[in-house]
């Protein structure tokens, strides 16, 4: 019997829409790294774990995160399953 081919990373799915836009908001700005971390109090462990889907953001984390990346990663985005992968650029918010 042999082990289950794993799918590469890319090609998976990240584990809510508020992890993957959180991806592409750090990676659009070197400096947002650090600024999440120190407006948000969290470490780079955190965050690593919040984009790998291991643990979800409380409703606090959730709304510093909202208002460090001024609305691109909303509290309800969390909540939300994904639905491109890592490599494809989260979908514009529609404008009310």
């Amino acid at each position: 019997m042999t082990a289950p081919a794993r799918v590469p990373r890319q090609w998976r799915r990240p584990s809510s829409e508020g992890a993957h836009r959180l991806a592409w908001w750090l990676c659009a700005n070197d400096a947002r790294w650090n600024e999440i971390e120190r407006a948000a109090e969290i470490s780079p462990a955190v965050i690593d774990r919040l984009l790998s889907g291991e643990v979800a953001p409380s409703a606090d984390l959730a709304e510093a995160i909202a208002q460090i990346s001024a609305g691109d990663v909303l509290p309800m985005d969390w909540e939300r399953a994904a639905t491109c992968g890592w490599d494809a650029r989260p979908a514009a918010r529609e404008v009310a």
